[in-house]
């Protein structure tokens, strides 16, 4: 690599990490499908390396730099080949709007499972999901890779989850291991929000007595617990927050 390559280079690897992340407010997008969804969506691309194959499938004006595919994937924090990797910008927040659904994450930290949920608010057309603040980044590589391109549509807002509970203005459901069956509930189309927890250790922190609901997938097999995005999957469908 020439020189500007060479500090891009180093830029990417420190882009690797969350303290990088948040001291250049920069992350990346890697792969084919997470790229197209980047422009599509307007995403503020900073900078963009591709191979010579998918340089041919891109507008010129996006200034790609062309790396063969070992340089490229030396890049890469992940460890699938890739043939196309961007810095973007991380997007501005959206403040809080009370008055909308919105799904809640607690303590998760696996950054497989939160892309998909962000992937799922996307599909569900949920517009907000609010993160405690001991959950993963959302923007670490594996977690953007897992979204699939709906990082780009959901407005994602990091927070202390008590200040969450005390603004927002309507129901919530926690998803517990003992409540209401959450196939013989009847949840109508008003603003509500999801409260779910890791498979680990669940909810931490509750909203105060008396202002939730406590909703549950009734277990009928003997497996001891359930993916935290496979049980958002199941209570997204049924809650009907959009």
């Amino acid at each position: 690599m020439q020189t500007a390559g060479n500090r891009l280079a180093k830029l990417s690897r420190k882009l690797h990490r969350k303290k990088g992340r948040r001291e250049e407010s920069l992350f990346l997008v890697c792969g084919r499908k997470s790229i197209q969804e980047a422009i599509a969506n307007n995403a503020a691309i900073e900078h963009l390396f591709v191979t010579e194959d998918f340089a041919k499938n891109i507008d010129s004006n996006l200034h790609p730099l062309i790396l063969d595919s070992k340089e490229l994937s030396s890049l890469s924090p992940l460890e699938i080949l890739q043939d196309a990797m961007a810095i973007c910008k991380i997007p501005d927040v959206k403040e809080l709007d009370t008055r909308k659904s919105a799904l809640v994450l607690d303590a998760v930290s696996d950054p497989g499972n939160l892309g998909t949920l962000i992937r799922l608010c996307d599909w569900f057309g949920v517009e907000q999901l609010v993160l405690g603040k001991n959950c993963v980044d959302p923007h670490n590589p594996k977690c953007v890779q897992a979204s699939m391109g709906s990082i780009f549509r959901v407005n994602i807002i990091e927070c202390e989850l008590e200040d969450f509970y005390s603004k927002y203005e309507s129901p919530i459901y926690a998803a517990v291991l003992e409540g209401e069956n959450v196939y013989e509930t009847k949840f109508d189309t008003t603003p509500k929000a999801l409260v779910l927890g890791s498979e680990s250790h669940g909810i931490q922190v509750f909203p105060k007595e008396n202002n939730y609901t406590k909703i549950t997938i009734p277990k009928l097999g003997n497996a001891e617990s359930l993916n935290v995005a496979t049980a958002g999957a199941i209570l997204l469908s049924h809650l009907r927050l959009a």
